[in-house]
């Protein structure tokens, strides 16, 4: 095992450093020695690994893609930074950097070295490391508000060997809405906006199966996280479907309350999936990704049946009505005009007697 110590620091209290010691697998750090032993020029390599508690460990080692390379200077390719850090596995990531010194300069860090590390230090990077002398001389390095302070480096045989493997299940079919006169440039941007939010929902927060979150990990291989469902809901005709995500092993009766809550629906609303009614006891996992449509219960359509037919026979009854009332009004007219005619008639008769007497008694005189 190799190790250098820090220098304690002096003048009173020092801000706590992210990063306190660098642990790299040997092999690994034997593997860049002799990579370094080959050459004059310097050469560089990301650290791969994870922080945890204050402490840096380094699983693996992957040089340089570099563009620029010499006795006192080194730089990696833009271009090809990327595909590097394309490849590293979810869990990992680069902690930093580690290259090698010409015997003359040793492991102190030059002042490029300086505004490297802290450049990436604001980007969340906090630990880097250089050798010097084919390994024996080595020091890591850590940034505290803008600068360089040495910490803890050590090396430890089969690091690499404390790692395990767990898997995260991700739904492959993920449904989207789109207008039938829909461009695809105006869809596959409003699906790029949304994309990353809609695969998450499936597996995130993270939650650990048959774990509670502050336990330990196991050294197991099994390591496995709640698997989840996506439930689609379509509450009226048409495509218009509402996305739920549950736990895949709750079963349907668990979850129906929130889902007619949410959507306002009746209580005793009817949920069909596939054509066949949706069981309470129905295990989530069965309806991943299908299309439930909700129905009203058989009580309710009968209900509104029979609404319908009393408001059709209401309109019929009014509309009878009214075409009795309609014919009974006319034939009263008709009747009243008969009266009316046969009085007047007979006020005529009178009036035509009454003017007649006048007019002859007027002509005797």
């Amino acid at each position: 095992m190799i190790r250098r110590k820090r220098k304690a620091q002096e003048g009173g209290l020092v801000e706590e450093p992210v990063v306190k010691i660098v642990i790299m697998d040997q092999e690994a750090f034997e593997r860049a020695v002799r990579v370094g032993a080959a050459t004059d020029s310097e050469v560089g390599f990301y650290m791969i690994g994870i922080i945890r508690d204050h402490e840096a460990f380094v699983y693996d080692i992957i040089e340089f893609p570099y563009s620029e390379k010499s006795p006192t200077l080194i730089a990696s390719d833009p271009a090809k930074v990327a595909r590097v850090f394309s490849i590293i596995p979810l869990g990992l990531t680069v902690i930093g950097i580690m290259h090698k010194h010409p015997d003359t300069i040793g492991s102190t860090f030059s002042s490029i070295d300086a505004k490297t590390f802290v450049e990436w230090a604001r980007e969340g990077v906090h630990a880097h490391v250089i050798f010097s002398k084919n390994g024996r001389d080595v020091s890591a390095y850590t940034v505290v508000k803008n600068k360089i302070v040495k910490i803890d480096f050590v090396t430890k045989k089969n690091l690499v060997d404390e790692l395990r493997i767990g898997y995260i299940p991700i739904s492959t079919r993920i449904p989207f809405l789109y207008h039938s006169e829909d461009t695809f440039v105006s869809l596959i941007t409003r699906l790029e906006k949304g994309l990353t939010h809609s695969v998450l929902k499936e597996i995130s927060p993270l939650k650990p199966t048959n774990a509670k979150i502050f336990e330990k990990v196991p050294k197991s291989n099994a390591l496995e996280f709640e698997k989840r469902s996506r439930i689609l809901v379509a509450p009226r005709k048409g495509l218009l479907v509402y996305e739920f995500i549950f736990p895949q092993e709750k079963k349907f009766g668990e979850v129906k309350e929130e889902i007619i809550k949410v959507l306002g629906l009746t209580t005793n609303s009817v949920f069909i999936c596939e054509g066949a009614l949706v069981d309470d006891k129905t295990i989530l996992r069965e309806l991943h990704g299908k299309i439930i449509r909700v129905q009203q219960p058989v009580e309710k359509i009968v209900e509104e049946l029979i609404e319908a037919r009393i408001r059709k026979l209401e309109q019929t009854i009014l509309s009878t009505l009214k075409d009795y009332l309609s014919k009974a009004i006319e034939e009263e007219v008709k009747q009243l005009r008969k009266i009316i005619k046969k009085e007047l008639k007979k006020e005529v008769k009178k009036i035509v007697k009454e003017v007649l007497r006048e007019v002859n008694a007027t002509n005797k005189k």
